[in-house]
This record gives C-alpha cells, structure tokens and sequence, in this order.
C-alpha cells in the first residue's frame, strides 16, 4: 500500500471487462455508438470499463457500410471472465453467417455460464436467439425484422413496441440509435 498504485490497483480491480462482437456486415453505429458510451463513462470515472472489440478471427471485418474494422481479438483468445457481451446487428447475409457459424454461438451459450450479461444491438437478436440465450425471454429487434425473428424463433418473445429491454441477464435494443439508450441504461445500473 503505497498510495498511487493501490488507486490504480483498486480501479482495475473494479473494471468491467466488456466485449462487443463483430462479423462481417456488422452495422458500424451498432458497434460504435455502445463502445462510445463505454468510453465516456471511462472518462468520466477513469477506469469503469475495458471494452475489447472481438471477432471469430483477428482478420479485419468490414462492416454494412464498407468500413474495415481492424484490430479485433479473436474469441478464442479472450480468456479473461468477461461482464458484459454485446452482439452488433448488421446486414442480413452478415447475420445469417453469424448466427449459423457454429462456433460463435457454442462460444455464447459456454459464455453464458460465467458472464454477468449478454445481449445485442438491433439485428444482432438474431444472433442471441440462434443460441438459445433468448429463448422464452422477451426481446426485441428492428421494427424492420420483428416479424422475422419472431417467425424463425418461436421461443423468443418478440416485443415490437419496445426502445430496448433489460430482462437480467440477457439485454436487446430495437435498432442501431436505441443501442446507444440500452448502453446508457447499463452503464447507469452498473
């Protein structure tokens, strides 16, 4: 105990580890708009939060938009426990390729056990309702996609009206600008 280092110490102690999930085709504001929020909360109480932005590979993703995001740690290297994930939307080749790969979603459902929370940004519902983490939860999607998602996962309870929902431990927003809401809600019940 010598006084700058215990500081530091005890904010890294208390530091949420959050991961934001990407895939090709992800929608850049679905990612950025929660990461900014993160970032903020970071500034405002230095250390709150360690976001990594995480792919099935360290291989640059590009989003719906055209932009390369690069930088990414691949799942499989991400060994520390792990607060929050965070399921970007995107487009919907990118989510079908998503939510059907394989390891994406056994990586989710062994996450599940030892991750305080798990939830998406706008399409990415899709994503969580491939695993079965939504399954018999209330949820919800684009107003775009609602019907769809509520047609190929008939456990999922697809809750069209609502901003963004916080049923726990498994979290969604309605579109990419609600992602920015949800994050501001997790951010404030952090």
């Amino acid at each position: 105990m010598n006084g700058v280092n215990d500081i530091v110490s005890a904010k890294n102690a208390n530091q949420r580890q959050m991961v934001i999930v990407l895939f090709d085709g992800a929608n850049a504001l679905g990612v950025a708009g929660p990461g900014n929020v993160f970032a903020r909360a970071n500034q405002l109480m230095p250390g709150s939060y360690d976001v990594v932005y995480a792919g099935l590979n360290s291989q640059p993703v590009q989003a719906e938009c055209g932009l390369q995001i690069t930088g990414l740690t691949p799942l499989a290297e991400i060994n520390h426990p792990i607060d929050t994930i965070i399921v970007s939307g995107g487009s919907e080749e990118g989510l079908f390729t998503a939510g059907s790969d394989g390891k994406l979603v056994l990586w989710l459902q062994q996450r599940r056990k030892t991750t305080r929370r798990i939830g998406s940004v706008c399409t990415g519902a899709f994503v969580l309702a491939a695993s079965g983490l939504a399954d018999d939860r209330p949820i919800v999607s684009h107003w775009a996609s609602c019907d769809l998602l509520a047609t190929l996962f008939p456990r999922v309870r697809v809750v069209p009206e609502a901003l963004y929902i916080n049923d726990g431990d498994i979290f969604s927003s309605a579109g990419v600008a609600a992602g920015i809401d949800l994050a501001l809600a997790l951010v404030e019940d952090d």
